[in-house]
């Protein structure tokens, strides 16, 4: 981004405990590069991070995030950066992005990377990133806003036109404007939904949905904006604490769900309580077990489970009251999830609306390509039975929608005259 930009007040954290394993995220301090950082835009000098839009420099219309580096020159090193007072949490270098500015309405930059391998559906992950406004000093330093900072999992890389918001609802996203003038860690645990293969930060909301809030007065104030740096970024599976010598289960049975479960037999009466969740991340107490002494084997039924998929585990306390739980497990009920266009073909003012036919919401990746398969907006979503896209940007031609779920994934042709 070729503006002035900043720092800023507020801390923010969330602890889930976890037991660091393999980090899907390539270069996660940004300490791959290839030259040193001499001006403003120079993320392509960062190994394995984009831009979405892959577009280097600056300029109008291009989505430009910064590198600094120790071996940086002028505002590009520490400790006076462009936009403030920072040093890196730990290494040499960080990365920052612009999220909102006033001259430029729905101005975004963001931050993308492809993981090293595709997250596994089912599987429990935790997302760890440090953020900093940096110390902001009101007398030099313009900028002095916050926004919403959203991070968002997708199959296949994300679609920005030009410098405008991607706009959808972000995996983990923060509650409101957040900003700090020192490092803050945020953790997120979540449950893989899809096979997930890129990462992305940033404001995934328009101006008028955004919660924009000034937090420290800067010297310009002609030219506020929110920017923020990053370091230290991990997605690794979440650590849990499994049931010793658990064999657990959950298997579709017709209409039904068969929950088993087999273990070393009980040495005192115990309590197991069956957790069970609709889209694999909120899971909520649904049955409770009691064992016996000597017990070691265990069924239940849900005679009503949701339908499409559904995810169980099994949770229990130790005498010391450590919870234990089991690995999540997913059954699908009914494939017969469809997804449908209309209008198709797509004429006037080309709203489409995605439909499916389920009865309950749905998580999906929505990918939407032309027939040579570039990639021209994607978006992953809760769809209640239907949105609406505004296809008014593309030429007449022949497009693929592409449609990924838990249950399954379809493709319908979609022709805009």
């Amino acid at each position: 981004m070729n503006f002035p930009k900043t720092f800023p007040t507020l801390l923010f954290l969330l602890f889930f405990w976890t037991a660091y394993g393999q980090n899907l995220v390539p270069n996660p301090g940004f300490e791959a590069f290839s030259n040193c950082p001499t001006n403003s835009c120079q993320w392509d000098f960062v190994s394995n991070w984009h831009n979405v839009s892959g577009i280097p420099g600056c300029g109008s219309g291009i989505s430009s995030p910064d590198f600094f580096h120790t071996c940086g020159t002028t505002f590009y090193t520490f400790p006076f950066t462009l936009n403030g007072e920072v040093t890196p949490l730990s290494g040499n270098a960080v990365m920052g992005i612009a999220t909102w500015l006033t001259i430029v309405p729905n101005f975004r930059e963001y931050l993308d990377v492809q993981l090293t391998a595709p997250l596994q559906v089912g599987t429990a992950y935790t997302l760890t990133f440090s953020y900093t406004n940096g110390d902001f000093d009101p007398t030099v330093n313009y900028g002095g806003f916050g926004t919403e900072i959203g991070a968002h999992l997708s199959v296949g890389g994300l679609a920005q036109t030009g410098t405008a918001p991607i706009v959808l609802t972000p995996t983990f996203e923060t509650t409101g404007a957040i900003y700090s003038t020192t490092w803050q860690t945020i953790s997120y645990s979540f449950t893989a939904l899809a096979p997930f293969t890129h990462l992305t930060f940033g404001n995934f909301r328009t101006d008028a949905a955004a919660s924009i809030q000034q937090f420290a007065s800067p010297s310009n104030a002609s030219f506020p904006y929110a920017y923020y740096y990053f370091d230290d970024i991990r997605l690794e599976e979440a650590a849990i604490l499994p049931q010793d010598n658990l064999v657990f289960t959950a298997n579709a049975i017709g209409s039904e769900v068969q929950l088993d479960w087999e273990l070393d037999p009980l040495q005192a009466n115990t309590q197991f309580r069956i957790q069970r969740s609709q889209n694999g991340r909120e899971f909520n107490p649904w049955e409770q077990v009691g064992g016996q002494t000597g017990d070691s084997r265990f069924r239940i039924l849900d005679k009503q489970p949701f339908s499409g998929i559904s995810y169980y585990r099994l949770s229990s306390l130790d005498s010391d009251g450590t919870e234990r739980l089991s690995l999540t497990r997913q059954v699908l009920i009914s494939n017969s999830l469809r997804w449908s266009l209309s209008p198709n073909p797509a004429r006037g003012s080309r709203l489409v609306q995605i439909q499916h036919n389920a009865l309950e919401s749905q998580y999906a990746t929505l990918q939407l390509s032309d027939l040579q398969g570039r990639l021209l907006r994607a978006e992953s979503v809760m769809v209640d039975r239907s949105l609406t896209w505004d296809l008014g940007s593309l030429a007449a031609a022949v497009y693929v929608l592409h449609i990924v779920t838990p249950s399954g994934s379809q493709q319908i042709k979609l022709l805009v005259d």
